[in-house]
């Protein structure tokens, strides 16, 4: 794994975090930060565990590395805003 790889993976990364944060919720700019942080870190899981399939960008597997980068970006987004809320899932207030 050579030093071009990773930070390909952090692009990719962080592009599709940015990308999922300005479709879904473009006006909160802190859910933003979170997105593409956790499209880094998805990427770079997805690179190192799913790297089998699809086209190659610097022997980087781009399918799998931008599909584990959005996952882990909406679990993230999900599990924040699940904390941060006062309301339960039946939409009853706490």
């Amino acid at each position: 794994m050579t030093f071009t790889m990773v930070v390909t993976a952090w692009i990719i990364g962080a592009a599709s975090g940015l990308i999922k944060g300005l479709i879904f919720n473009p006006k909160k700019l802190i859910d933003l930060s979170f997105n593409v942080f956790g499209g880094i870190i998805g990427a770079g899981l997805g690179f190192n565990t799913l790297g089998f399939f699809g086209p190659t960008i610097f022997d980087i597997r781009i399918i799998p590395t931008i599909l584990t980068a959005l996952l882990l970006s909406v679990m993230l987004t999900y599990t924040l805003n699940a904390i941060r809320t006062d309301i339960t899932h039946d939409g009853k207030t706490v």
